[in-house]
């Protein structure tokens, strides 16, 4: 009862003062401690902001409300919430707007994109306290942050996990992007993009290793080529249906087409049948071979852009039509498909994998290789064959610098022949590479 008088006595001895700043568009006033207070009204929130000045000097007061009236209203004109979202609202807002970007179009991403950035966006809210507020990220956010007591940053957290460098990085871009949305078009953060931990710098000698790992030889090409014939041979399918026959009829020419293309798995995957033709023509050693003509969808390519691709194997893509003919199957929609929808991926892995067990490859060297090795060794017999890195990033859809950085293991292992090369001299005084 005592404490109680005692509490009315204090609250009446500050009554309670009220002063209005720009003209009554936000207030300042005390609480029973005597502490001014600030209040705003946000219209397009629908809220008050109130917030406390620390201050019992009345000119202070005012100046500090002064200030973070003029700071609230400059952010509202540009568009920003007072009241921010948490991180995981942000981050399914951004997935909204990458969803809706699906599709075909200069600025748009395919679905398999779209998959890739869901899964860097669900690994930020691994790393991040999902239910904060996304105005609680700061520039350092990356560089340092503490999960469960534990201070760590992005690089450790998934180092902790064995993944690449390459991958982090690509990890963190898009998780920038994804600030710059937040920033930018959202406008529901102050932070426009995270600083990056320090990490190794990018050592295009070690992929290009990796590379070299996950290439076919000439010799191993030969043996896997072999192994198809024999995976498709009659007397090794007597026991098949005659689905599963035109099965690995399809996965053989998908194949083969694929280490004389070129062209990347969701490439041939999506490729359709009036996007390709076939020609005769003779090869710089004389020799008459049959092509191919393609033109890449920029829907069906992750840079997104068209491109025309001449190359070899157009036998291959005659054979395959004239077998879909006979088996009364469409040769006007997906080339390679069983029922005219796109071929699944992991079909595609699990008959790679029981070709290869058909050859005599080392079982390390058999770990190593995957369908993608089709096109790295299609990329390094171009390169063998003396077309330029600028002539084969044309055909393959990608940057000169790229397969450059990626490749350069091949220009190396050129000048180390090179080296090794000896010459004669001819009558007429010129050199001779023997």
């Amino acid at each position: 009862m005592q404490k109680n008088l005692q509490s009315t006595a204090t609250m009446a001895k500050h009554t309670k003062e009220e002063v209005k700043i720009f003209g009554g568009k936000a207030n300042i006033y005390t609480n029973e401690y005597g502490v001014w207070q600030f209040r705003v009204w946000l219209r397009n929130e629908n809220k008050y902001v109130r917030k406390s000045l620390r201050t019992k000097v009345k000119m202070y007061a005012i100046e500090q409300a002064e200030e973070l009236y003029i700071e609230i209203r400059n952010e509202q004109k540009k568009g920003r919430k007072y009241y921010a979202i948490t991180v995981k609202e942000a981050v399914d807002d951004y997935l909204k707007m990458q969803r809706a970007r699906i599709g075909d179009g200069d600025f748009n991403i395919v679905v398999a994109r779209y998959k890739t950035i869901e899964t860097q966006m669900r690994t930020f809210l691994d790393y991040v306290r999902k239910d904060d507020k996304i105005t609680t990220l700061s520039e350092s956010t990356l560089r340092r942050y503490e999960r469960n007591g534990e201070v760590t940053n992005y690089v450790s957290f998934r180092k902790r996990k064995n993944i690449g460098d390459t991958t982090i990085r690509n990890e963190m871009t898009t998780i920038n992007s994804f600030m710059k949305y937040c920033f930018a078009d959202a406008k529901v953060t102050h932070v426009a993009a995270f600083k990056y931990p320090n990490m190794p710098k990018k050592s295009y000698s070690a992929d290009g290793e990796v590379i070299r790992r996950m290439t076919f030889t000439s010799d191993e090409y030969k043996l896997f080529t072999d192994a198809m014939r024999s995976y498709t041979a009659k007397k090794n399918t007597k026991h098949l249906t005659k689905k599963e026959i035109f099965e690995r009829q399809m996965v053989r020419h998908y194949f083969l087409f694929a280490a004389n293309s070129g062209l990347r798995s969701s490439e041939i995957r999506k490729l359709q049948w009036h996007n390709i033709t076939t020609y005769k023509d003779v090869t710089s050693r004389g020799s008459e071979g049959i092509f191919a003509n393609i033109l890449v969808d920029r829907s069906t390519t992750k840079v997104r852009k068209t491109r025309r691709v001449y190359c070899r194997g157009g036998e291959h893509i005659e054979r395959w039509k004239q077998l879909c003919k006979e088996n009364g199957k469409d040769t006007e929609n997906i080339v390679f498909s069983m029922n005219g929808k796109e071929y699944d991926r992991s079909n595609t892995h699990r008959h790679f994998r029981k070709i290869l067990s058909l050859t005599s490859i080392d079982e390390a060297r058999i770990k190593q290789l995957v369908p993608y090795s089709l096109r790295h060794f299609m990329i390094t017999e171009r390169v063998k064959s003396g077309l330029s890195f600028s002539q084969i990033a044309v055909m393959c859809g990608t940057s000169v610098k790229q397969i450059e950085n990626t490749y350069l293991h091949l220009s190396e292992d050129m000048m180390r022949t090179s080296a090794k090369a000896d010459y004669i001299r001819l009558e007429d005084g010129t050199l001779r590479v023997i």
